[in-house]
């Protein structure tokens, strides 16, 4: 049987403070808040001008920003080019601690995604108008632990499956280009070529 483990048990649990910038200024780190979380982590924005980011809470490569309002319990993993921004607040960062050994950020990531963990987020929100989680809450969270090997063969799996999914993306969007071009080819008057659409069809395939 798979042993289960506190989310605080395993890792450190740290509420951002700082608000977005709502200017056009980009100045200064980077900010990492409820619209990078949505954007799967991608960082276009900084802090609020004049923020104190001495109290600001730092991200490092492989904390994970979970949603404390809106989305609850919807997560992002910080990235290399991400690291080093400011933890927005109404987010919670997650970061395995020192030494742990037991489990993957990875996998915490993983179990974070899955619709238990967003389902246990919704039922322990407080506030009627506007439902927030609190990093208590966050931390008694149980997660299951299975051993490091067995970590590491599931993301394998997964990074396998998000690698296909990426893939077939791709594909579908090209195809979409091609069919408005020949939308566009038929509008203006010019004869379909079908064998010059199959031929593009079969090599779009083959690229993917």
């Amino acid at each position: 049987m798979t042993d289960v483990v506190r989310i605080g048990d395993v890792a450190e649990i740290h509420r951002g403070t700082i608000a977005a910038n709502t200017t056009d200024i980009i100045a200064g780190p980077g900010f990492f808040g409820l619209a990078e979380i949505a954007n799967s982590g991608v960082v276009t924005r900084s802090p609020e001008l004049g923020a104190d980011l001495e109290r600001a809470f730092i991200l490092q490569k492989d904390d994970i920003v979970v949603a404390l309002l809106g989305k609850l319990g919807q997560a992002a993993i910080v990235t290399a080019e991400a690291a080093g921004s400011i933890l927005g607040r109404e987010c919670a960062a997650i970061r395995v601690k020192d030494g742990e050994q037991r489990v993957a950020a990875r996998w915490l990531f993983a179990v974070l995604r899955s619709s238990q963990l967003r389902d246990r987020a919704q039922a322990a929100a407080s506030g009627a108008t506007m439902p927030r989680l609190n990093i208590k809450s966050l931390a008694d969270f149980t997660i299951p632990m299975p051993s490091p090997r067995a970590q590491a063969e599931a993301l394998e799996r997964f990074d396998l499956l998000e690698m296909a999914i990426l893939s077939q993306a791709q594909l579908l969007q090209s195809l979409n280009t091609l069919f408005d071009a020949e939308i566009e080819l038929a509008v203006a008057g010019h004869a379909l070529d079908e064998d010059h659409a199959d031929q593009a069809i079969q090599k779009l395939r083959e690229d993917s």
